[in-house]
């Protein structure tokens, strides 16, 4: 029988592409991400390519849920979804998607996963939106690499709190790296 807790809070980042393509996560959303703290669980949406950035998304919560990218070469699922207080949340990295990020076919992932909110990255760019009864979120690059396609290249993650009837998901968008400026966008579903 699981705990049911009055809220949970879980982090989800994805595509770092660590010494790939960035060398390492921007001062201000690590920052961040320590200041958020605690949350109940991370979940990272693939394409994070090191072990070691594997052992640091293992230091930010006590439950972890990590998918393979396309660009990964660590021995992960290529999907998992899971109940956090009763909402089906499913995780994919979205490259077995074309066109890249496409929401309908995104929503039909989430239909065969059951899942309620599906986790996505792949495109490098953040998207919260509802639809077809699914809620996609694709928390986008957190180093803010640009992806394949050229798209991305703002740094970015999310924080989903999962409450009582609710889902509130807050984005974090780097605005200026220079100084350090962000934004924080807030989305709130009925489940």
């Amino acid at each position: 029988m699981g705990v049911t807790l009055r809220y949970m809070k879980i982090l989800a980042i994805s595509d770092t592409h660590i010494n790939d393509r960035a060398d390492e996560i921007p001062n201000v959303m690590e920052k961040l991400i320590y200041e958020e703290k605690p949350y109940d669980a991370v979940i990272f949406a693939g394409d994070l390519t090191r072990e070691d950035v594997l052992e640091w998304v293992r230091s930010l919560a006590p439950k972890q849920y990590v998918v393979e990218g396309n660009m990964d070469y660590l021995d992960l699922p290529e999907y998992l979804v899971d109940d956090f207080n009763g909402v089906r949340i499913g995780v994919i990295h979205g490259h077995q998607i074309y066109p890249r990020g496409d929401v309908v076919k995104l929503c039909k992932v989430a239909n065969k996963l059951d899942a309620k909110i599906l986790v996505t990255g792949h495109t490098h760019n953040a998207l919260v939106r509802s639809h077809s009864n699914k809620i996609i979120v694709n928390p986008g690059s957190l180093t803010g690499v640009i992806s394949g396609s050229g798209s991305g290249g703002i740094p970015s993650f999310t924080i989903i709190l999962i409450m009582d009837n609710s889902v509130k998901i807050d984005l974090y968008v780097l605005s200026d790296l220079m100084s350090a400026d962000y934004i924080k966008q807030s989305y709130k579903f009925q489940i």
